[in-house]
């Protein structure tokens, strides 16, 4: 009841005024009056029926934004929705970073590349992490990288770089972006790997950093702090201003990211999608000399080649030898 009676006061209001517009008009023209009486009633009218048509229309236009707008919100709220941001740089990727640094007691990474955390030592995650060496900061972090020697990493450049599967270009691998940069994310990685090794054995306090490549189809970037979740979708679709591009060099990218609470159900799905790909990639662990031991087999093996023997054996197919499954 306590809901309805702003709106019915509202619409009383509403009709009063209505009905004393219309009794000015009807004095207006029923009564003989002076001339200067009947247009000042005329004129009294006319205001007051047209003011309160307007101030209906608005009314009526405004509470349907605010109700669309406050679904919105509750809908958010629902799904533990902290903030959406409409791309990843420079506002998501900075509320990232100011969530790791202020986390306390874990930190958890997946993505392709990492190409906004990892590629400059001097900036972003890869900054932090070698504050949190030196100040030997109590704190847990695994992260999880594309294995460029992948069937998802190798289909996923090919899409990437349109000249990568042209035999009369003899593009090698190594150059194309992904793996390129896959392979420096680690490099930089590796030397706060060595620098934690340097100090001695694994002390019982400080940064303990674990590095992993996955070989799965990469779906989401990934971030969890200590209450916080940033979700990223890994999409297969072409930006705008690629579209007609020969190469498209990055796939999906202006992908909105989403903060969420790390106790909702969502990032409880996502914390056991991260789980999953970390126990399966325990034989893919970073050391010190994994760079040089990858970036070798990247240049001595073709890749591609390798990626379409494989799709000519039909590897990822279900069907028996000589059954027709999929020809429709």
């Amino acid at each position: 009841m306590k809901q309805k009676l702003p709106r019915y006061v509202r619409n009383r209001f509403t009709m009063g005024l209505v009905a004393a517009g219309l009794l000015f008009l009807l004095l207006h023209a029923a009564i003989p009056l002076p001339a200067r009486l009947s247009v000042l009633l005329e004129h009294i009218g006319l205001n007051i029926l047209i003011t309160t048509l307007v101030a209906t229309v608005l009314n009526y236009y405004f509470e349907s934004e605010l109700r669309h707008a406050f679904s919105i919100v509750k809908g958010a709220e629902g799904a533990g929705i902290c903030r959406i941001f409409a791309v990843r740089l420079p506002e998501a990727i900075n509320r990232i970073l100011a969530e790791a640094e202020r986390s306390t007691w874990g930190i958890d990474l997946l993505c392709i590349a990492g190409t906004d955390f990892f590629l400059d030592p001097r900036n972003g995650l890869l900054k932090e992490l070698e504050r949190r060496w030196r100040t030997k900061s109590n704190i847990v972090v695994r992260i999880l990288l594309l294995d460029p020697r992948s069937w998802e990493a190798i289909r996923r450049a090919m899409r990437e770089e349109g000249d990568l599967g042209d035999v009369s270009t003899s593009k090698p691998y190594l150059d194309a972006q992904l793996p390129g940069h896959i392979l420096t994310s680690i490099k930089n990685l590796e030397s706060v790997l060595t620098a934690i090794r340097s100090t001695g054995p694994v002390e019982s306090k400080g940064l303990k950093l674990t590095v992993r490549l996955y070989d799965e189809s990469p779906k989401v970037m990934y971030v969890r702090t200590d209450d916080r979740v940033f979700v990223e979708a890994y999409l297969e679709g072409i930006p705008t201003d690629q579209r007609n591009c020969v190469v498209i060099k990055c796939l999906g990218k202006a992908v909105p990211v989403t903060e969420m609470f790390d106790d909702c159900e969502y990032a409880r799905i996502l914390k056991t999608h991260f789980n999953y790909l970390w126990e399966n990639s325990g034989s893919r662990e970073i050391t010190p000399g994994s760079h040089h031991l990858i970036g070798n087999q990247l240049r001595e093996v073709d890749w591609v080649a390798r990626y379409a023997a494989r799709q000519n054996e039909d590897h990822e197919s279900l069907a028996l030898p000589g059954e027709q499954l999929y020809n429709i």
